[in-house]
């Protein structure tokens, strides 16, 4: 009896210390995610792109290239960003999961299975989480309006120039690539949280 007792909080123990493992983990993806102020950095960018070019390069004798090469290369340096990101979000969803299942055993260990405690992982994603998505399609919806918005300055500044048509281009395809990114990780998140149920 007394070996069953000790085996059981060895368990106890291991799994434990695994969660706190995977908690941290967790954690620390987070806080980088939070902490990538990049993405943020390069928003101000496209919208600063032109007040800055046209300080450089003044009217008439600046090459109108630069302006839509400087717009290109920002909305690139967002979509890496971004997708960075989402690609975090899909290993923060993978280490929950994991979490989730540590959790499970450690109330049954416990003997607690209907206890509240040990349910951390679970919470978020069953209810912390489709608030955390409706907070990230209003952020990506900035994202977008921010992408699209050197479409109307690149037409703005040389209307029958096509730069403003190629640009709006790969503005939608950035848009769209990182809209399915987002689907694909939440319909990840969606389907493992029906696993788990």
């Amino acid at each position: 009896m007394e070996e069953t007792n000790e085996n059981a909080n060895d368990a106890l123990s291991y799994h434990y210390k695994e969660t706190v493992r995977l908690a941290n983990v967790c954690d620390s993806y987070a806080k980088g995610a939070f902490a990538d102020f990049k993405m943020l950095a390069a928003i101000g960018a496209i919208l600063t792109w032109k007040p800055f070019y046209e300080a450089v390069y003044p009217k008439n004798t600046g090459d109108t290239n630069i302006l839509f090469l400087g717009f290109v290369a920002i909305l690139i340096m967002l979509a890496i960003v971004g997708i960075m990101n989402l690609q975090k979000l899909l290993i923060i969803n993978f280490y929950l999961e994991q979490l989730q299942y540590f959790e499970t055993e450690i109330r049954s260990l416990l003997g607690c299975q209907n206890s509240p405690t040990f349910r951390v992982a679970e919470n978020w994603r069953t209810r912390a989480s489709s608030k955390q998505i409706i907070l990230g399609w209003i952020f990506y919806a900035f994202f977008y309006i921010a992408a699209i918005t050197p479409t109307f300055i690149l037409y703005s500044n040389n209307p029958i120039c096509c730069e403003w048509y190629i640009y709006l281009t790969i503005a939608l395809i950035v848009i769209g690539v990182h809209i399915g990114a987002v689907v694909i990780v939440h319909k990840k998140h969606q389907s493992n949280q029906n696993t788990l149920a």
